[in-house]
């Protein structure tokens, strides 16, 4: 499609997942399918996506936002890596626990969560890859681990290092409830991730302003810790280039530096590691093993693998 501004569209205001906001350029798209359905006149924003391509190590080509859904009960499948469009039913008919939500500024899903003897609201951020950001202030949660500095996470605001750590009380949406949960601080509205919510069946039924949660097993959720090797880069197809080295990292990540570049990962060229195959490697592994390039220089360095938030 032809992304210039035709016809004086006013510039719009765009809210991250963590909570900054960024002024862009819009259009209006006269058709968006999506499998069979299709929507029409779709009011788009216009934003280079490279950067935070090059940080997740994936190609994005767009943002789908939540009021193209308005008129359809949407379901994010995330148990079975799929999601449903379906006409508008009753909601009682969708298995689940259903959470009443509000909708902020018309766009964005808001719904009250409980944090311990504590309620507030909560954004639910399925474009978000954070289990939980969390806004403490008038709260004081206890925590059970933390916090302390976290690496650099990319939004469409940019990217900023953030604290993170683990609670020590039990997160509930309705009787949904997630033991000590990990979560990023931030100074915005709280928002549950989709770390969180992959152990769900989410479906949205905005006419009637419904969440329904349904789990993927009995039980409480207890996400497991964060794994790490104190680096946080931008991935690249062909390299991935050292963004931020934590000040107490290993000792061994104290020869690396902001600017290096990784060409490869246990012998193998970088081009073989996606995010997924990564983050395994960190949760099963004590150490990874990395080659880096700084200027006309290669060199060789086993790294290990630590407990970032236990």
């Amino acid at each position: 499609p032809d992304f210039r501004a035709a016809g004086g569209l006013a510039p719009v205001q765009v809210i991250s997942a963590a909570g900054g906001s960024t002024l862009l350029g819009s259009t209006t798209l006269p058709s968006l399918e999506l499998g069979t359905a299709t929507f029409a006149n779709i009011r788009a924003a216009v934003y280079d996506f490279a950067d935070f391509s090059n940080h997740l190590g994936l190609t994005v080509d767009g943002i789908l936002g939540f009021p193209i859904f308005r008129d359809v009960l949407l379901t994010l499948d995330y148990p079975r890596n799929r999601v449903v469009l379906s006409p508008r039913f009753p909601a009682r008919t969708v298995p689940g626990v259903a959470i009443p939500f509000a909708l902020e500024d018309g766009t964005r899903p808001i719904v009250n969560v409980e944090l311990g003897d504590s309620t507030f609201m909560a954004l639910i951020d399925s474009g978000s890859d954070l289990p939980f950001t969390l806004n403490p202030t008038g709260l004081n949660p206890p925590f059970k681990s933390g916090p302390r500095s976290g690496p650099v996470v990319s939004t469409l605001s940019g990217s900023d290092p953030r604290q993170i750590g683990r609670v020590a009380d039990t997160l509930a949406l309705g009787t949904c409830e997630i033991r000590e949960p990990r979560v990023m601080i931030t100074d915005q509205l709280s928002t549950i991730g989709a770390e969180i919510l992959r152990h769900y069946t989410l479906t949205f039924d905005q006419r009637r302003g419904l969440l329904i949660l349904d789990p993927a097993r009995d039980g409480a959720v207890k996400l497991p810790a964060q794994r790490s090797t104190g680096l946080s880069f931008a991935r690249l197809p062909a390299e991935w280039r050292v963004l931020q080295v934590l000040d107490d990292a290993p000792s061994a990540t104290h020869q690396i530096e902001p600017g290096d570049v990784v060409v490869g990962i246990n012998g193998e060229p970088i081009n073989r590691w996606n995010l997924d195959r990564f983050e395994k490697q960190l949760r099963e592994n004590n150490s990874i093993e990395y080659l880096f390039r700084r200027g006309n220089h290669t060199f060789q360095l086993k790294v290990p693998v630590f407990d970032l938030v236990p």
